[in-house]
């Protein structure tokens, strides 16, 4: 992930490690910065901070109600009261438990505006060289895909909403570390049904760099689908609130 974040965000410094705090301060000891966006940091409660901006996946908002281990929630629903600021994603999938989200959002904070958005397909990029085609490209392919992220489901969704004929699928847990037998493996599967195109995510490129000398791609080609976030209803309300911020 840092990796994917210093390619999109360039000039931006991404600094990683599980005692932000400190690392923040090391930072300003050699490099200036007015502020720190904190990635996946609402339970960090040890650092204080000026705006907590909560994601809401829309397909699986509150999976089974419970806390991990027996559900997915970090936190219980009460938590969402502390939230100033709420980001829905994938609205256009998901659409059909948008109102009930909404409404359990607003019975719990009644004053955090919720901003819809969608994550919005722009590119295919090949891992190979760099290669770029648009997302008609897949339309009427026949694909092979892989990746290792939280919700891979939904990744296979938008594939096939591009027209990707999806023939060959492998998940893995999010996270995950690829070795080079597990990608073989994928390859080996993908020419054994006749498919030449292989399709993962922008965030698994970044692990699949030091793999691509090591393996043998031939007759095959695989691009990674590079995707942004549109915000479809909310965009105002959303910069107000972060423009407004008075920071201690």
């Amino acid at each position: 992930e840092a990796n994917m974040l210093r390619k999109a965000l360039k000039g931006i410094e991404v600094v990683v490690g599980a005692r932000r705090f400190l690392n923040a301060q090391k930072y300003l000891r050699h490099y200036d910065a007015d502020v720190f966006i904190l990635d996946d940091g609402y339970q960090h409660y040890q650092l204080a901070r000026d705006l907590d901006i909560l994601a809401v996946d829309t397909t699986n908002p509150f999976g089974n109600g419970r806390l991990i281990p027996r559900g997915i929630l970090r936190e219980p629903l009460e938590s969402l009261k502390r939230a100033q600021i709420f980001i829905l994603t994938k609205t256009d999938i998901g659409f059909q438990n948008l109102a009930k989200v909404k409404e359990t959002i607003k019975q719990l904070n009644t004053n955090a505006p919720i901003i819809e958005t969608i994550h919005k397909p722009k590119e295919l990029v090949g891992l190979k060289d760099g290669d770029k085609k648009p997302i008609n490209f897949l339309q009427g392919k026949e694909v092979g895909v892989f990746c290792s992220i939280a919700d891979p489901y939904s990744f296979e969704k938008t594939l096939s909403r591009l027209g990707a004929k999806v023939k060959q699928s492998r998940y893995f847990l999010d996270h995950h570390y690829y070795l080079p037998r597990e990608i073989k493996n994928i390859i080996d599967q993908c020419r054994s049904k006749k498919i030449n195109l292989l399709i993962t995510t922008e965030k698994d490129a970044a692990k699949l760099e030091e793999l691509m000398v090591e393996i043998s791609w031939e007759g095959l080609e695989i691009y990674y689908l590079k995707i942004g976030i549109e915000v479809l209803n909310g965009k105002e309300k959303l910069f107000e609130r972060i423009n407004n911020l008075q920071f201690r």
